[in-house]
């Protein structure tokens, strides 16, 4: 629908992405697919917002709305792409990968309570990037510009022009995700520990 609740008129490939879902979505680590696109070659990309009905994604190419095929090794899944918005925002990447080093660098440390619990709340807080860069150099890891921007080179389908929404109704992906939420149990885990515990 449009801002004043009359029909949305716009293109279908420009509408903005609807409203937020209630269920649960994950970003604290990607997941890496591979889709197959219009010039019959697999493009990697890693699955962001995700759960057990869907994700999405950021490409650099101008993909349709519809059917998608999708994999992860020899494990092959279809989803439908749902809407499309161009990416406007240059510190999506950034924020991304300092939330990756967080996440390992939670996986790495030896339990304490008063610190992990801290951590987590960071971890799943939006936007904060600077404050997380200054807790990783704080624990030792190097989170200069230089560093950020050169990890941020490594990764160039994440420098992207769109960004896309996917919905799945597949086990195949339904088992990717459970795998995945196995994979950050120690931070979910943590995450109710400190939902438990209440404000510090």
């Amino acid at each position: 629908m449009s801002p004043d609740n009359g029909p949305d008129t716009r293109p279908a490939t420009e509408r903005q992405p609807p409203a937020p879902r209630y269920d649960e979505r994950y970003s604290h680590i990607s997941v890496s697919l591979r889709y197959h696109a219009d010039d019959a070659q697999w493009h990697q990309l890693r699955a962001l917002g995700w759960n057990a009905q869907g994700f999405n994604f950021y490409s650099t190419q101008a993909i349709a709305l519809g059917p998608l095929q999708f994999k992860r090794g020899l494990t092959m899944f279809e989803g439908n792409v749902v809407w499309r918005a161009r990416n406007t925002d240059a510190d999506a990447l950034r924020a991304v990968l300092v939330n990756e080093l967080l996440f390992h660098k939670i996986r790495e440390m030896e339990y304490r309570p008063d610190l992990n619990e801290r951590l987590v709340k960071l971890l799943r807080a939006p936007l904060l990037t600077d404050e997380k860069c200054l807790i990783l150099a704080a624990l030792g890891l190097d989170t200069s510009d230089a560093t950020l921007a050169r990890l941020v080179a490594r990764r160039p389908y994440e420098q992207a022009m769109f960004r896309y929404g996917v919905q799945v109704d597949s086990e195949a992906w339904r088992q990717l995700a459970s795998n995945a939420l196995e994979m950050s149990a120690v931070v979910l885990a943590l995450e109710k520990v400190s939902a438990a515990l209440g404000p510090s």
